[in-house]
C-alpha cells in the first residue's frame, strides 16, 4: 500500500517565507545607508538637533554631494517603504504597481505639505524625482525576485 502526502502547500509556505525575508532585508538595508547618509553627512536634520553630536562629514564637499546627501536618501526612503509594503502582503503583479504607486503618491503629499509649510520641510519637486526612483527600483528588483522563484 503507498500513501501519497501532498507536501505542496509546504513548498508555498517555504517560498513565502523566502520572499518575507529577502523583502525584509531590502526594507531594513535601505533604510539603514539612508540613515547613514543622513547621520554621516547631514547637519540640517530635526532628530540630529536632539542629539548633542557633531555630524562627522557634514562640512565636506564633493563631486555628487547634494544628490547623494538630499537625494539617494530620499529614493532610499521610498524603496524601504515599497519593500515593507511587500512584506507585510506579498502582493501580486498588479497589486504590486498600486503598492508602488500609492508609495509614490505618499512621498509626493509629504513634498507638498512641506512646501506648504505644514510640515518642516523645502518641498522641493527633485525629492519627488527621488521618491520615484526609488519606488521604480523597488518594482525592477520586485519583478527581479518573482522572476527568480519561478
Amino acid at each position: 500500500m503507498h500513501i501519497h502526502i501532498d507536501n505542496s502547500h509546504n513548498y508555498e509556505y517555504n517560498n513565502n517565507m523566502t520572499n518575507k525575508t529577502i523583502y525584509s532585508l531590502n526594507a531594513f538595508l535601505s533604510l539603514l545607508i539612508g540613515a547613514g547618509i543622513y547621520f554621516l553627512l547631514r547637519n540640517d536634520i530635526l532628530f540630529l538637533s536632539w542629539i548633542p553630536v557633531k555630524v562627522p562629514f557634514a562640512h565636506l564637499s564633493f563631486l555628487g554631494d547634494e544628490i547623494i546627501r538630499y537625494y539617494i536618501s530620499d529614493a532610499l526612503w521610498s524603496y524601504s517603504l515599497c519593500f515593507s509594503l511587500f512584506r507585510l502582503h506579498l502582493p501580486e503583479t498588479n497589486i504590486a504597481i498600486i503598492v508602488v504607486s500609492l508609495s509614490f503618491c505618499f512621498g509626493c503629499i509629504w513634498e507638498v505639505l512641506q512646501y506648504y509649510g505644514f510640515v518642516k520641510g523645502t518641498g522641493d519637486i527633485f525629492d519627488c524625482v527621488a521618491y520615484g526612483v526609488g519606488c521604480l527600483a523597488a518594482l525592477c528588483i520586485y519583478f527581479l525576485i518573482k522572476r527568480r522563484k519561478k
